[in-house]
């Protein structure tokens, strides 16, 4: 039988799907019962039919007194009532911070496929410890394409829904390239309860600013709010000490990488100006400047000039590479989730809040 893996703070597994929440009604007092036939059994609850033993029989009879019901004269009554009280309870339990490893592993198979079975099972473990990332993978990743593993590289590829990852170093984490790229796909096909107030008004200037500037999760209003927050905040921080620390731990890549993004500042690890100045480089090929900076006007930035313009176009490409970072160190933990809470405390909290909200 499979087992719900632990959430943070519970103590003792659970069983999964219907048995998992029968045990929970059972801890708050209806009596004990044993699901080997559903039918079966609410017959024996209902009638007192024999062939359960007689202790599974005696455990039934007692089921109809827990909903104030006679087993003989309120069958149908029961049975409606019986199943919308576990029913109910099953939604509660899904929504309490356990994973359910048998429908994480049946959605993981592309996943399965580009590991090996040791590494398949480390990293549905890691998982196991972050239930909302976890649910993510149980409920979406069934629609990733392909995914493979390639020598000194990774990639998430949007047109063709496809991953390309490799292995990285200890310090670093094992499987950092692989959570990150993973964190770019969810970003692109997952869908949560967000607002995009900003984008919508770049887009109402032309609809071609719609193949540039996407709606997804790391361009939502509250998501860009903590990233322009975390600006504001490194400025405070960023001080020759704290590049120090930054440059010396490979596990603050994700972090550094940040840095670059929002401030073209390279420490060690960053994506550069070329991947960051993308979008309004595509923009400007396209006449389309003087439409973005009207946008961010009415929106109240201060664009001024092209420059000031550019700059905050930029933000969307540190926001995804944000998003994508802050997948991995919640992901993996440790002392990459450690820098990011030091770091990019405001962008962390939104990216929680902004899980909450996924829409299955």
């Amino acid at each position: 039988m499979q087992r719900i893996a632990q959430g943070a703070g519970e103590r003792g597994p659970k069983e999964n799907g219907f048995v998992g929440a029968m045990q929970d009604l059972q801890g708050q007092g209806m009596p004990h019962i044993i699901p080997m036939n559903q039918k079966e059994t609410l017959c024996a609850v209902a009638k007192g039919k024999a062939g359960f033993g007689r202790g599974r029989t005696e455990s039934a009879e007692k089921r109809p007194a827990y909903f104030g019901l006679d087993k003989a004269k309120d069958f149908g009554e029961f049975k409606r009532k019986y199943f919308t009280c576990l029913k109910n309870n099953f939604k509660r339990v899904r929504k309490s911070g356990k994973i359910d490893l048998t429908e994480l592993k049946a959605n993981t198979k592309t996943l399965q496929g580009a590991l090996s079975a040791d590494d398949y099972d480390e990293y549905i473990d890691i998982l196991s410890k972050s239930p909302d990332v976890a649910n993510l993978y149980a409920h979406h990743f069934g629609n990733l394409q392909s995914i493979k593993r390639v020598k000194n590289g990774g990639a998430y590829k949007p047109s063709s829904k496809s991953i390309e990852f490799d292995f990285d170093s200890a310090e670093k984490g094992k499987f950092s390239t692989l959570a990150h790229e993973c964190g770019h796909y969810f970003d692109d096909v997952v869908r949560f309860t967000v607002d995009f107030g900003e984008i919508e008004k770049i887009q109402s200037k032309s609809p071609l600013f719609a193949h540039f500037i996407e709606k997804k999760a790391s361009s939502s209003d509250d998501f860009l709010e903590g990233v322009r927050a975390d600006k504001k905040h490194l400025k405070k921080i960023l001080t020759a000490d704290a590049k120090a620390e930054l440059y010396a731990d490979d596990a603050s890549a994700g972090v550094q990488d940040a840095i670059d993004g929002l401030f073209d500042t390279r420490i060690r690890w960053g994506h550069g100006n070329k991947y960051y100045n993308r979008k309004y480089d595509k923009i400007k090929s396209m006449g389309l400047e003087k439409m973005m900076k009207e946008a961010y006007q009415e929106l109240g930035y201060d664009a001024s000039s092209q420059v000031k313009v550019k700059a905050i176009c930029r933000t969307y490409g540190a926001a995804s590479e944000m998003w994508a970072n802050i997948v991995e160190a919640v992901t993996n933990g440790g002392k990459s989730l450690e820098y990011v809470k030091k770091y990019l405390p405001n962008s962390y909290k939104a990216f929680l809040k902004i899980l909450k909200g996924v829409k299955k």
